[in-house]
């Protein structure tokens, strides 16, 4: 119905806006906002609200038309999160706490976005807080669709963190929430967000169960946004089943939505896996091609904790095609992001390239203490584990597990830091490095 009078509908917020009708606008400014975000049209609702934003008179003495441009520039920070102005959205966001105090439901609401923000800039603590506050607030208020929320956005800290565990049980209770209040499309996201963490824990079955389900839902939906997420991860299910034209094709559908909606983050993830199944298949020239278009984006949206991701995957690119000194430029700089952002997963994965270009270097004795340090970690899981052993199979193949530790005691327990600034020491790195 929104739909068919959507015309009608955007003439007559215009309209009350010329006329300063503050209570018809408040009245019809959630029903626009969810239909604009379910329907993934960012681009369009950014423009909306922005000259919304321009109608309402900032007047500090009228209490109505400061709450209203405090919601207004709330979901207007939303919009320009979602196609990637993070500094200009973060602003609006917090003008839109201070515009709004004494209200606790915007004050959870604009948390929990801010608290995204931070997670997605790599202020790891500063996320959790906030989306704390918020879940808090929103227990308190007895809104189910927000703790629902909140919960997710929680999850996904621990997911960044590389805590699988903790992530699917906050995904888990986000979930059961939404199924009671029937609200489908955070159905669909949260089963996006189980699929994920079954694919990383090795159940490909379940991963792949969980993103056709959510896939259904968002086409009948008409949910761009979730049919693109679906699309990417369905596409790194076939990758690790190693299909790599499949892989390729889901991947490739992700990307044309994703560039349609103006999604410059999901841009940048489509990317950056188009080129790691580019690596996989042996097209170097294309997964460079296609991770350095994907790590440009995410330095210019601030996205440090993506960008860490895809510089690691980038150096790998490199060191195949046998550009060692940006290669170990690129990874050195990929693994100071995740460290700096608690990137644990990505930071481990940094290592063990850089542990393979030092073996390329022949710098044998510091690759084994690189590789210590990676299977050591606190946060070291299987994955890590068959990574250090691909790399020693390949290149130090007398070696064992068992041998590794003794042969190099100190690799476990030094820093990031100290480990780099040896690295840095004995290898070529580019001229404009750092």
């Amino acid at each position: 119905m929104l739909q068919v009078n959507l015309e009608n509908i955007r003439a007559a917020w215009s309209w009350w806006g010329q006329r300063g009708l503050v209570e018809q606008r408040s009245a019809s400014l959630d029903p626009l906002f969810l239909f604009y975000e379910r329907r993934s049209r960012f681009q369009e609702a950014e423009r909306l609200f922005a000259e919304a934003i321009e109608t309402v008179d900032n007047d500090p003495q009228d209490t109505e038309q400061r709450f209203l441009l405090g919601k207004l520039c709330a979901r207007q920070g939303y919009f320009l999160y979602r196609v990637g102005a993070y500094d200009k959205a973060k602003m609006l966001l917090k003008k839109g706490l201070t515009l709004t105090e004494g209200d606790d439901g915007e004050r959870a609401l604009c948390q929990n976005y801010l608290g995204t923000l931070a997670l997605l800039q790599g202020e790891q603590q500063v996320a959790i807080d906030l989306l704390q506050q918020s879940l808090t607030l929103r227990q308190a208020l007895g809104d189910e669709v927000g703790v629902a929320a909140s919960l997710n956005n929680l999850g996904s800290v621990a997911y960044f963190g590389g805590d699988y565990q903790s992530a699917r049980q906050r995904y888990r209770e986000s979930l059961s929430l939404s199924k009671v209040k029937e609200d489908l499309w955070s159905i669909a996201a949260t089963e996006n967000n189980l699929g994920e963490i079954a694919r990383l824990l090795g159940d490909l079955d379940e991963a792949h169960a969980l993103f056709e389900d959510s896939l259904s839902q968002c086409q009948r939906l008409e949910d761009r946004w979730g049919i693109a997420a679906a699309y990417n991860n369905l596409g790194s299910v076939a990758y690790m089943r190693q299909e790599w034209e499949q892989a390729k094709a889901l991947h490739q559908q992700s990307l044309e939505i994703r560039k349609d909606l103006g999604d410059r983050m999901g841009t940048a993830v489509s990317l950056s896996n188009l080129g790691v199944v580019c690596f996989e298949n042996g097209e170097f020239k294309d997964a460079l091609e296609l991770q350095s278009d994907s790590a440009k984006i995410r330095k210019e949206l601030g996205d440090l904790r993506g960008a860490a991701t895809t510089l690691c995957g980038l150096g790998k690119t490199m060191l195949a095609l046998s550009h060692i000194e940006n290669a170990m430029s690129t990874l050195i700089e990929g693994v100071k992001l995740a460290n700096e952002t608690e990137a644990t997963p990505v930071m481990l994965d940094g290592l063990s390239t850089l542990a393979e270009g030092l073996f390329q270097h022949g710098n044998v004795e510091l690759a084994i203490n690189v590789l210590a340090f990676a299977l050591h970690h606190d946060h070291a899981d299987a994955a890590c584990e068959d990574r250090v052993k691909s790399v020693l199979a390949r290149y130090a193949p007398e070696s064992t597990l068992q041998t590794l530790v003794a042969a190099s005691p100190e690799g476990t327990n030094q820093t990031i830091k100290a480990i780099l600034e040896q690295i840095t020491k004995v290898v070529p790195l580019r001229k404009n490095f750092g």
